[in-house]
């Protein structure tokens, strides 16, 4: 961002707590990496946009010893002076409060020093974020444990109404937002780099099936700690109707504690809010006689879009409509309420379609608590593996479809040389040098097949380059017409052109003749006999493409051929993807994505327009750099018309 605004940036080092005094008092101009509450909100200024999600965990050197919150009782736990997760509204000081839980809290500068307590053996635990503990924990021999809280946004913070925040602000959530809206922004690369780490293509990632897991463990402490506490919320209740016989003079007393439960209450059920409804996993926690106990705004949207029916708690399953999801959740009812275990973890790898291609993974976990007031329940967590699904089939199109193209010039390429082997005593010269030509054909075929499967991998890997130079636009065009003329003269095929002679630009020769060539060998192979094809290059682009007006020149390339439904035009770029019109025309659904990989390489811009039974048009965008502006001359004596048969 600083580099693109020009910002001169002085770093300033300091405690959290000396560089948040600072920025109250003006000293510095922003913080970065500020965690966003309320209580903050009063204090400073912030951006708009979040920048990640954080949330608190406790770390120590064996993660046994703490397992839920009720085993931080007695125990010494260090943590950061003025973190949102240790002064917070739903920071370790509330929640230990609320809880009723007796901890030693030893507060330090930082979170280097939280975990230098922990391993020294001076505090049992340490309380950090998710990605200082994640980029750090190993470091000190420590483990992340179970206990999971305070969700917060990550943003920009800046000094109480100072002069520089508007614009400040203003652009930093334009970055902000223009990185997020790109998957292959450095955004997202850098998360991959320091938190993901991952390999999705071939197989569903193991971070993926930890953040499950950690996930489902999380929902049920939590569930578990929400009975447990409404237990106890009732046991005190029970014992407050009992002190209020003998203690009806003490009015204060009573109001007090009145208030006290309220406010118990209150914290536990949005403590339960936030942890249902912050997961972006379907929820649904339902009691042993089929009552739905819990239930999550994610899981009663997908399930109210997808089956027209609107559930809600206190509901019985009895009631819900027979589908594959209800199916799923009555038949693992049924097995837990068998097995007589009081607290039982599963994961069940039970892949579940919602009846509109969207696949589900099932996990479940069954609790029982010992009161006889309590029934047993299973929690319900629904993870939506539909991307994963998608890519594996893509994967099958792909290996089914290469194949395919694949054996075609490879069985031309045998049987001619079989035929040859087999009759060569009896053919005469014509007779072998058709063989010949067919053979050289098939080869061709195979080695463009072969050809675009290696381009398509080093643009994947970004291991290809540019090598540019300056060039007549009308030579890339010509080169590739000639090299196509065999294909438009056996369908009888007439290439109109429309070209600028004058338009010189600097790119990739040979890529460029590449794209050219794609969307021409397209219109060839896609249109009838006996019809039109029209290549045009225009400096009146402006209707298709207008990054700031940048200068460029405009290559349309339109046929007469039968055209690409608009159900596939979204994905027409797409790795592997064709029309589902095409029928049995050859093809490995490559060249287009090829095309617009090799465009964008250039800085430009790819599209198409298609109406069925009329014909397709794709405009390619390629922009002049600033020094050969001059050469491009728009004047009508500039373009040269020719038909080739």
């Amino acid at each position: 961002m600083a580099e693109e605004e020009n910002w001169n940036i002085e770093w300033i080092e300091g405690s959290w707590t000396e560089c948040l005094d600072q920025l109250e008092a003006g000293e510095i101009d922003m913080m970065v990496d500020v965690a966003y509450s309320k209580t903050r909100d009063d204090l400073y200024d912030f951006n708009n946009i979040s920048v990640f999600t954080n949330w608190g965990i406790i770390y120590a050197d064996n993660p046994g010893k703490l397992l839920t919150f009720e085993d931080l009782e007695g125990k010494t736990i260090a943590v950061m002076t003025d973190s949102i997760h240790t002064d917070g509204d739903f920071g370790i000081k509330n929640l230990t409060s609320v809880f009723g839980i007796s901890c030693s809290l030893i507060e330090v500068d930082n979170y280097t020093a939280v975990f230098e307590k922990v391993q020294s053996g001076e505090a049992d635990g340490g309380v950090v974020n998710r990605l200082f503990g994640n980029l750090n924990g190993k470091d000190y021999g420590l483990i992340k444990t179970s206990l999971i809280f305070n969700p917060v946004d990550l943003m920009f913070a800046f000094p109480p109404s100072a002069p520089l925040n508007t614009q400040l602000i203003e652009r930093i959530d334009y970055h902000l937002q223009v990185l997020q809206d790109d998957p292959e922004s450095s955004y997202y690369q850098l998360l991959n780099q320091y938190f993901l780490d991952v390999n999705i293509v071939e197989r569903i990632p193991e971070w993926i099936i930890y953040i499950i897991i950690a996930i489902s463990m999380t929902v049920l402490v939590s569930v578990v700690m929400s009975i447990k506490l409404n237990k106890t919320v009732e046991e005190k209740t029970q014992e407050i109707k009992e002190k209020n016989i003998t203690l009806q003079n003490d009015l204060e007393l009573r109001k007090k504690i009145e208030k006290s439960l309220k406010e118990t209450e209150y914290n536990l059920e949005l403590l339960n809010e936030i942890l249902l409804e912050t997961i972006p996993n379907m929820v649904i926690f339902i009691h042993e006689d089929g009552e739905i106990s819990l239930v999550n705004e994610n899981f009663k949207e997908i399930y109210s879009i997808i089956y027209g029916f609107d559930l809600d708690n206190k509901m019985n399953i009895s009631k819900l409509p027979d589908n594959n999801l209800t199916e799923a959740i009555k038949s693992s009812l049924l097995e837990f309420k068998q097995n007589n275990v009081e607290i039982e973890h599963r994961e069940m790898s039970k892949t579940i379609n919602l009846e509109n291609d969207t696949y589900y993974e099932l996990f479940t976990s069954k609790i029982i608590l010992k009161s006889k007031e309590y029934k047993m329940g299973v929690l319900f967590v629904f993870n939506n593996i539909t991307p994963f699904i998608e890519l594996e089939n893509l994967r099958r199109q792909f290996i089914s479809t290469v194949s395919h193209e694949l054996r075609t010039p490879i069985t031309s390429i045998n049987l001619s040389i079989n035929n040859l082997l087999k009759y060569r005593d009896k053919l005469d010269r014509e007779k072998k040098d058709k063989i010949f030509e067919m053979m050289k054909k098939s080869g061709k075929v195979l080695s463009e097949m072969i050809e675009d499967l290696l381009i398509a991998s080093r643009i994947e890997n970004k291991k290809i380059t540019l090598e540019t130079s300056e060039f007549f636009i009308k030579d890339a065009i010509e080169e590739v017409v000639l090299q196509l003329s065999p294909g438009t003269k056996s369908k009888n095929i007439t290439i109109k052109k429309e070209i600028n002679k004058n338009a010189e630009i600097k790119a990739d020769y040979k890529r460029i003749c590449q794209i050219i060539r794609i969307l021409l060998d397209n219109a060839i192979k896609y249109s009838p006999d006996n019809t039109k094809i029209r290549i045009k290059t225009s400096a009146e682009y402006n209707e298709f493409y207008d990054k700031n007006k940048e200068n460029g020149i405009l290559i349309s390339v339109m046929d007469e051929g039968i055209g690409i439904p608009e159900k596939d035009l979204s994905n027409i770029f797409s790795k592997f993807h064709r029309g589902s019109n095409v029928k049995n025309i050859s093809g490995t659904g490559l060249g287009l994505n090829i095309a617009k990989s090799l465009t964008k390489l250039h800085g430009g811009e790819i599209k198409v327009e298609s109406t069925i039974g009329v014909g397709t048009k794709f405009h390619i965008f390629l922009p002049i750099s600033k020094e050969k502006e001059k050469t491009t001359i728009k004047r009508e004596e500039d373009f040269q018309e020719k038909k080739d048969d």
